[in-house]
């Protein structure tokens, strides 16, 4: 089992969590078996041991996407310092990074949680889960809030499709082996060709950048791309547009 919490951070969000508030909320929403078996005491020691050091290089950004990826670092035991803010090597952070780096647009999330960052990105494409549209790599996938992400949501990139899985690199997660919690820097959803599922919620769905070089863009029978616009104070709109820039004219809203 794996668990994720995603908050944005620094000047983003001023936000974090502890390892204790993620404990909680991890026994809370998951039955992780192992644990069941042993006492309180047991369960607590075996739960706190260290991961990672703070900031080491999990992956390095040569060894995915081709290349064109980002260093993925470790969040140690919660918000431990560093990121793109200083607040942390959160999920958020990762796609930031990789987002700056290569020219992809801003990656922000409208109400610090990682789960909103369609409505806060309005340059980049959204295209909710099942809608038909193919995620290619380098592309964001958005999770729902939930419990087990301290109801922040999460975001990964995918890294590759292949058959009927999608294969995802993260930050800011961590799997609980031998009564140990450790990194979990990737992570395979299960795709069958529309939908995307076994996250860690349920899959909101998948930003993409008009920017990226590394595809041509949507499928051409996936139907014109969605974008997330401001349309007035405190409010979103969901823009649909004739083409994949967000440049394109408008021919609709919903």
């Amino acid at each position: 089992m794996s668990i994720s919490q995603c908050k944005e951070s620094g000047a983003w969000r001023n936000a974090g969590f502890d390892l204790v508030k993620k404990l909680a909320v991890a026994f809370a929403a998951i039955a992780f078996s192992v644990l069941a078996l042993q006492s309180p005491s047991t369960q607590a020691s075996a739960a706190i041991k260290p991961h990672s050091a703070c900031g080491t290089v999990l992956i390095q950004g040569g060894a995915w996407l081709g290349g064109h990826g980002v260093d993925v670092y470790s969040n140690g035991s919660g918000s431990c310092g560093g990121g793109s803010a200083g607040w942390g090597w959160q999920c958020v952070d990762l796609a930031y990074r990789l987002y700056q780096q290569n020219g992809w647009g801003r990656v922000f999330a409208a109400d610090g949680g990682a789960a909103t960052i369609p409505e806060g990105s309005p340059a980049l494409d959204f295209h909710p889960n099942s809608s038909g549209y193919v995620p290619v790599p380098g592309d964001l996938i958005i999770e729902n809030k939930a419990p087990v992400n301290g109801n922040y949501g999460h975001v990964a990139v995918v890294d590759s499709v292949s058959g009927g899985s999608i294969n995802a690199v993260e930050q800011n997660t961590q799997t609980l082996s031998g009564g140990t919690w450790v990194d979990h820097p990737r992570h395979t959803y299960s795709w069958n060709g529309v939908t995307a599922a076994n996250g860690y919620a349920s899959v909101r769905g998948f930003m993409h950048s008009p920017a990226n070089s590394l595809t041509s863009g949507p499928p051409s029978n996936s139907g014109p791309p969605f974008n997330y616009n401001v349309t007035g104070t405190g409010g979103y709109g969901l823009n649909e547009h004739s083409g994949p820039s967000v440049g394109s004219a408008v021919v609709g809203n919903v």
